[in-house]
């Protein structure tokens, strides 16, 4: 039997330069597109439908600075900025 995880809010994430407060632990959660899917990150809001819908942020709101438009290399899966 597989346990649940749980996650709490990071409720200092402004500071720590992070998006949300769930920013930490959004890819461990199931990328289905459903109901509870992020509009920002596409996997399931932690903090469950409610909090998803309060949030009300999407793509668009990403600060320029966290979005990298270089150039990318993929080596055994793994993603790189290509630094040529």
């Amino acid at each position: 039997m597989k346990t649940k995880r749980t996650y709490q809010p990071m409720l200092d994430y402004r500071e720590l330069g992070l998006f949300c407060e769930y920013e930490y632990c959004i890819e461990d959660l199931p990328l289905d597109h459903g109901d509870l899917s992020c509009p920002v990150w596409g996997h399931d809001c932690p903090g469950g439908i409610d909090k998803k819908k309060a949030c009300g942020k999407t793509i668009n709101d990403i600060p320029e600075k966290r979005i990298y438009r270089g150039k990318i290399k993929i080596i055994e899966g793994k993603v790189y900025k290509d630094e040529r």
